[in-house]
């Protein structure tokens, strides 16, 4: 494959050209056609030539989602530039980061966000200056309007890359550390999309609702970029709210929505109280972190709809997945088989493969595999074997019939005096009491055992307590593996991603206990 040529853009300039007034994407009031789309790609790639962008430079959008993200990612692969969004809950400290490393040449903000990156232009003089304006009016010689671009600028024709040409740096959210400045090629994102269509069935009549953060890769590739290859229809919201994914799914007749447990979780917590119509839903997909089952299954029972999964990382994707056409008697809990040009290999401490059944961390590779990290030779020598493929750190098993199951990740493994313990695994079983909505595991310093589990769960208001719960898990799981504290319906927040944020959890654990050890004794 290495040398072939081609362009990520042509995803929307071949159905420009087949069926050009077809609705791409719809945004609120506004919708574009494909050809419409193509155009103003087109116009972005011209304007950003003017402004003296060449092959390989990169290209920052800070921003909620927006039609015009996509117009602007599709123009940057027009000419050989590189795509490089952010998650628009960044802070200074993921801002500064993403600054140094990107050393970008063009900045494109939304007008809401524009007095905060302004703010940390101060302390990341390295932001660019040259700015364009998303949903403003402001010109002047650093700061441009999108809407001037389109009003006033010719369009660009698409340059032919070789297929290992950087196309999109995809910045991880950061919970734990730095984000991760993952680089992608248009023969990677372009394998990616062809594959998701291929094993989640994305078709040309579909309307796929997108709740999630296009700054991410399983909202702006796995889905997104996927779904425009497809020649699907597009129906975009600026950020996740699950009363607006609800009525949107029941007003726009949606028949894709993909989303993260956690967003599965909040969606049932609204439809109890409010339920809507979901019939138009063909397909229901779920990832990006381990699933809660008992919500997932109660949301089949609600629709009647099967929800697919699958298992991917920012470094490469499509892995495993459950296939619409193909699975139906899949397990209900497998994150699916290999798609089509995949290769994963269980292995244990030592780097040996472990046999079906036993579980061993993922290590995989595909076409859809990363570059490398941009700029980061040491993180890409961890994260990559010395055959090239990635360490995923996370915990599979697989059986005899070629099926995936997650159990963990082995920066998230509890070890509890010296037996290792998966916080997905104590979830599950918490949440498989009736009444239980989600849970979330993290530990705390232990002075006998090393650490101790807490588990903050949330319920239905019903009449569970800790004695309720206690006994329920004594039938499930291990005695070492029951928490020693639980903590019943906390305000917990969420990652950037939408997904559970482990570390702010974590930290919340560790003070609550700080708090409970100072009181004084009566």
């Amino acid at each position: 494959m290495k040398g072939f040529t081609l362009n990520l853009a042509r995803v929307v300039t071949a159905h420009a050209g087949q069926r050009p007034d077809h609705v791409a994407i719809v945004h609120g009031d506004r919708e574009v056609t494909y050809a419409q789309l193509d155009v103003m790609g087109a116009k972005v790639a011209a304007w950003l030539l003017e402004h003296g962008v060449v092959r390989g430079d990169r290209i920052l959008y800070y921003s909620e989602n927006s039609i015009e993200l996509l117009a602007t990612y599709m123009g940057a692969a027009r000419i050989g530039a590189v795509f490089a969004p952010v998650n628009a809950t960044f802070k200074l400290r993921e801002m500064t980061y993403v600054a140094e490393n990107a050393q970008a040449a063009i900045a494109f903000v939304s007008a809401d966000l524009l007095p905060e990156y302004q703010q940390f232009s101060l302390a990341a003089p390295e932001l660019p200056k040259t700015i364009v304006v998303v949903g403003g009016e402001e010109r002047s010689y650093t700061a441009h309007s999108f809407t001037t671009i389109l009003d006033e600028t010719a369009e660009a024709e698409i340059v032919d890359v070789d297929d290992a040409w950087p196309v999109l740096i995809s910045y991880t959210s950061g919970s734990t550390s730095n984000p991760k400045p993952v680089l992608r090629s248009h023969g990677s994102e372009i394998w990616s999309a062809q594959t998701y269509t291929d094993v989640w069935d994305y078709q040309p009549g579909d309307r796929a609702l997108i709740g999630l953060p296009l700054a991410w890769v399983y909202g702006l590739s796995t889905t997104t970029t996927a779904l425009l290859t497809a020649g699907a229809t597009i129906v975009l919201l600026s950020h996740f709210n699950p009363v607006r994914v609800l009525e949107t799914i029941e007003t726009s007749a949606v028949t894709l929505f993909a989303g993260t447990s956690t967003m599965f979780v909040k969606m049932l917590n609204v439809f109890r109280k409010q339920p809507t119509d979901l019939r138009s839903i063909r397909n229901f997909y779920i990832g990006g972190e381990p699933i809660n089952r008992a919500v997932a299954e109660e949301f089949e029972h609600i629709t009647g709809k099967r929800i697919w999964e699958g298992y991917a990382a920012t470094e490469s994707f499509p892995i495993l997945a459950t296939m619409p056409r193909h699975d139906t008697d899949a397990p209900r809990n497998t994150c699916g088989r290999l798609v089509p040009g995949a290769q994963i290999r269980l292995v244990d401490e030592w780097g040996v493969p472990v046999a079906d059944g036993a579980i061993g961390e993922a290590q995989f590779t595909c076409p859809g595999r990363m570059l490398a990290y941009f700029r980061e030779p040491e993180l890409t020598e961890t994260r990559l074997t010395s055959d090239g493929w990635v360490r995923s750190g996370d915990l599979l098993r697989r059986d005899d019939d070629g099926f995936y199951f997650v159990v963990g990740r082995l920066s998230e493994m509890i070890i509890r005096g010296g037996s290792n313990i998966a916080p997905s695994e104590v979830e599950s079983a918490i949440v498989s009491l009736d009444g239980v909505l989600d849970a979330t595991v993290v530990s705390v310093p232990d002075e006998e055992y090393g650490e101790s589990l807490v588990a903050f769960v949330a319920t239905d208001g019903g009449t569970i307590d800790e004695s309720t719960l206690r006994t329920h898990l004594k039938i499930q799981l291990a005695a070492f593996k029951i928490p020693s504290t639980f903590y019943f319906d906390y305000e917990l927040p969420s990652g950037k991603t939408g997904k559970k944020d482990r570390r702010a959890v974590s930290d919340i654990a560790k003070q609550l206990a700080s708090a409970t050890a100072s009181e004084p004794v009566a």
